[in-house]
């Protein structure tokens, strides 16, 4: 009787694969898996479950559902349950199904607190315009009623001028003693090339042993022409810094040169004097 109401039960179902036998037909856990997908969709789904020939590949299988479907049902297989299933022992898919289908069939999945979410969200745009605009404008209303009132402040009599009375004066802006420094865009940076550091006395009186306060002290006298920022010329100082080392020091080594060329031609001179005495 057990075998005919599971027979019965089972035939109920669609699969992918052909009835032949029942112990070969799910020894890879797949047509469970179908069988599961059909009655409660949120426990299994069929894909997960490949079709499978080997004992080592229909036992990861039967392990697999263990761990997805029948630990969710309260239901533990042992792994001698599993090798009599995965080896297409006659009876053993028989006994399993009995036993799952009443827990099978009374399972209640859990349900997402997601009704009230999904009725919250507007089913067009012109809902959501509408839900938009009540939402700003009961947030102004609640900040208006939140801050504080702001009462106007009392108007005072102006004093009328009189015998005695001297009249108010205007309180003076103050001055200030600096003026404001033009635009980039009226006055640009000037560029300078190489050549004209060269040629300004300026340059070869540059010396290394400024401070930072000389250089900020250069730097209002440029910045108030539209020059860079004080970063960007402080990098500029010591980049120009090093570039003039450098020019003093290829000076040196030319007058070095041009002194070694002397000597050089001395000796030629002197060597040419011997050879024509001789």
């Amino acid at each position: 009787m057990e075998l005919t109401s599971v027979y019965l039960w089972v035939d109920k179902f669609k699969f992918s694969r052909g009835k032949s036998n029942i112990s070969r037909d799910f020894s890879d856990a797949r047509s469970f898996a179908e069988l599961v997908e059909q009655i409660q969709p949120s426990l299994a789904t069929a894909d997960h479950y490949p079709e499978a020939f080997s004992i080592l590949e229909k036992e990861k299988n039967w392990r697999h559902a263990s761990e997805k479907i029948l630990a969710k049902l309260g239901i533990e297989l042992t792994e001698e349950e599993v090798a009599e299933l995965a080896g297409s022992t006659p009876g053993a898919i028989e006994n399993f199904l009995f036993l799952v289908r009443p827990s099978l069939e009374s399972y209640v999945p859990r349900k997402r607190n997601i009704v009230h979410r999904e009725s919250a969200k507007p089913k067009s745009y012109i809902e959501r315009h509408m839900t938009g605009t009540k939402q700003v404008s009961a947030g102004a209303r609640s900040t208006r009623s939140q801050s504080p009132r702001q009462h106007p402040k009392a108007s005072r009599p102006k004093p009328r001028a009189g015998p005695g009375i001297p009249k108010p004066r205007p309180s003076p802006r103050p001055s200030s003693t600096r003026r404001a420094a033009p635009m980039p865009s009226e006055r640009p940076y000037p560029a300078r090339s190489v050549a004209s550091f060269e040629s300004d006395d300026s340059a070869s009186s540059y010396h290394s042993s400024g401070s930072d306060k000389e250089i900020e002290r250069d730097f209002d006298e440029v910045s108030t022409k539209g020059g860079p920022t004080i970063e960007a010329y402080i990098r500029m100082k010591h980049e120009l810094d090093e570039k003039m080392k450098l020019v003093a020091l290829l000076e040196e080594k030319n007058r070095q040169l041009q002194r070694l060329a002397r000597v050089r031609g001395d000796q030629v001179e002197l060597l040419k004097r011997h050879l024509a005495g001789v």
